[in-house]
């Protein structure tokens, strides 16, 4: 991965709880995908096998039809089911072209369970956006 990403991940607001080396282990875990305007990254109630930090353009979180959050760039999607809170309970759709970086669910479970505050910011997220 390239030094914005380390970067990114130094700044940011979860990744920056976890120690440099977990951080370069994880970036170096992580996959860069690529979604076009209408792909789902994630489906509400289904299996959902990773976590996702938005490196460009922006994602709709959409329940039952409506629109609940519009994300751009260095947020994070998939804190549900990645932290066991349960299912994806939101569709998450491609809004335009999007580049993102996936990172495996049970990496990111066992970076919540060995690094507390990491998997407290992890729930919180999704507590704050779907609470």
């Amino acid at each position: 991965m390239s030094d914005s990403v380390k970067d990114i991940f130094e700044k940011h607001s979860l990744f920056s709880l976890l120690p440099d080396d977990v951080q370069v282990k994880l970036i170096g875990l992580g996959e860069v995908k690529h979604y076009k305007p209408g792909e789902k990254l994630i489906t509400e109630g289904e299996f959902n096998h990773s976590l996702f930090l938005i490196l460009e353009g922006s994602v709709c979180i959409s329940s039952s039809g409506e629109t609940i959050a519009l994300l751009v760039g260095n947020r994070i999607v998939g804190e549900i089911s990645s932290s066991g809170m349960g299912s994806p309970v939101a569709d998450v759709i491609a809004d335009s072209e999007v580049e993102v970086i996936a990172f495996p669910v049970d990496v990111i479970t066992d970076c919540s369970i060995d690094y507390p505050d990491f998997g407290d910011q992890l729930r919180q997220i999704g507590m704050n956006r779907f609470g």
